[in-house]
């Protein structure tokens, strides 16, 4: 009798421990379902935000480093600068290709491209920053330091460029063939640009977009917000 008492209350104490261990697990399992559903939907959303980004960088605007002192004095060495990859028309996200174009570069304007003969993709087209100075149709030619437009001299104020030491320079006549721009740095006598080039001109194709502005910069004096 007494056996069998014992051997009830033990049945009776583990059914409770039982018990006790469902509800801890169903309470657990309360409190963590809705940390896990917050931490599986701030997941989803940092993926969607960064796949927004590559594709805005990527299409619409881009930040680039000025790496050398070609385009001096407008542009430092130690720029950053603002390119708005739509002023042209609108890209394909990481290909050359314009989906629409709206507008073309125009005589006077800053724009970074990718300079090379390197297949679509690859990393070994160099990107650079130029002025353009001639667009389609357009015939130049440059006698000492100064250069020549559609038969005339062309005032440019914004150049860096000894006239003694360039005084023997000559290049040109040439007319820039279509869908071509050439261009050249602002510092003329440390740019590599169309004067220098087996193929001297700038496919529409190759350019990313036109520099709008310097948004922070390295140099001493105060260039943050200058407009391009």
């Amino acid at each position: 009798m007494n056996g069998r008492a014992v051997d009830s209350q033990e049945w009776f104490d583990l059914a409770v421990c039982v018990r006790r261990e469902a509800r801890r697990r169903e309470l657990r399992a309360a409190l963590t379902h809705p940390v896990r559903a917050l931490l599986s939907r701030a997941i989803r959303l940092v993926g969607i935000l960064a796949i927004v980004i590559v594709v805005f960088k990527a299409s619409f605007v881009e930040a680039f480093f000025v790496p050398s002192v070609s385009m001096q004095p407008t542009l430092r060495e130690s720029d950053y600068i603002l390119v708005p990859k739509f002023m042209y028309g609108l890209h394909v996200p990481w290909a050359q290709d314009l989906l629409v174009q709206w507008a073309r570069p125009q005589r006077g304007d800053v724009i970074v491209f990718n300079h090379g003969e390197a297949a679509r993709g690859s990393e070994e087209r160099e990107t650079m920053v130029k002025r353009v100075i001639g667009v389609e149709g357009d015939t130049v030619e440059i006698v000492g330091a100064t250069v020549i437009l559609n038969g005339r001299p062309l005032v440019e104020p914004y150049t860096l460029w000894s006239r003694s030491s360039s005084s023997r320079e000559r290049f040109g006549p040439f007319k820039v063939p279509a869908g071509k721009l050439f261009v050249l740095g602002d510092n003329r006598e440390n740019s590599e640009d169309s004067r220098f080039w087996k193929d001297p001109f700038v496919s529409l194709s190759q350019v990313v977009g036109r520099a709008v502005m310097v948004y922070w910069s390295g140099s001493p004096d105060n260039r943050v917000g200058t407009v391009l």
